[in-house]
């Protein structure tokens, strides 16, 4: 119980800092660039993407957020401070797989929920926070297909890289050391080949 009152006192002190003051600097050029593709149609997006050096996932999601709130600031900004919060569910999965101690997850989501970094470009409506949320699955899916072959961790592995790329380029980084750690894990473990497989789809 102490510990889910402190999990959660970390929460809400990630989405205090993130929210304060959100409003208070006004759209930059990137930021109205984003409000300008994602004011298009589908179509449009898809076009005006095609040439740019960012792929179209994220504005459609800001197209569909706006749809459902608004096109203010405070809006499109909010979309930022959402999955800089989704993204300490991954973070907490990924410290507890790795570290099995929750003193050590503690200090590792508190050291997120005050980064200077993430509190940034949460108040940004851009995709990087999107991003890191869909990185971070792919790296918590990644460790679990690791771990145990199945059809659901294969799809979610695949649904979360493939997002990721699809809303920023770098994200091939992340695969590329996902796939080179597979390769690395069968040959010297002698896993199921499968999940050689299921790391290949993304580049498809």
């Amino acid at each position: 119980m102490k510990t889910k009152l402190i999990f959660l006192f970390i929460f809400l002190l990630a989405a205090a800092l993130r929210i304060y003051n959100i409003e208070q600097k006004n759209l930059w050029f990137d930021e109205i660039f984003s409000w300008h593709i994602s004011d298009g149609s589908i179509e449009q997006i898809v076009a005006e993407t095609s040439g740019d050096i960012h792929p179209p996932f994220y504005y459609l999601v800001l197209k569909l957020w706006i749809s459902f709130f608004s096109d203010s600031i405070f809006s499109m900004r909010m979309l930022s401070v959402l999955f800089g919060l989704l993204s300490m569910i991954f973070i907490y999965r990924i410290s507890d797989k790795i570290f099995k101690n929750n003193s050590v997850t503690i200090v590792v989501l508190l050291l997120y929920a005050v980064s200077p970094v993430n509190i940034y470009y949460s108040q940004e409506a851009r995709m990087l926070n999107l991003n890191l949320f869909l990185c971070a699955g792919s790296v918590y899916y990644f460790y679990e297909l690791i771990s145990k072959t199945s059809f659901k961790n294969g799809m979610l592995y695949f649904t979360f890289t493939l997002l990721a790329i699809y809303t920023h380029y770098f994200s091939l980084l992340i695969f590329f050391t996902e796939f080179l750690i597979a390769l690395i894990f069968y040959f010297t473990k002698g896993k199921d080949k499968r999940n050689l497989i299921n790391f290949s789809y993304p580049l498809l």
